[in-house]
């Protein structure tokens, strides 16, 4: 091989080594925002699910209260009919 053939090859194999690591760090970046994006879909579903158990959660302690002051008076009208 002469000189230029070897610089030739060099080169090749330097311009491959660099198009292969560059796939590497694509498939990386795919990847991460791939599981980023799961993750928070995950988080943003734990998020729904907790929130609508605190709604329904507050809306049961309304509720307790409300019959609970029905209780205190059974003979007042207006808390009954409220209630």
């Amino acid at each position: 091989m002469s000189g230029n053939d070897l610089e030739d090859l060099i080169y090749k194999i330097g311009a491959q080594r660099d198009l292969e690591l560059k796939f590497v760090e694509d498939a990386l970046k795919a990847e991460t925002k791939q599981k980023e994006s799961d993750l928070r879909a995950a988080q943003e579903e734990k998020f729904a699910e907790e929130r609508k158990a605190l709604i329904t959660r507050n809306t049961q302690i309304k509720r307790a209260k409300l019959l609970d002051a029905m209780k205190k008076c059974p003979d007042d009208a207006t808390v009954q009919e409220i209630g």
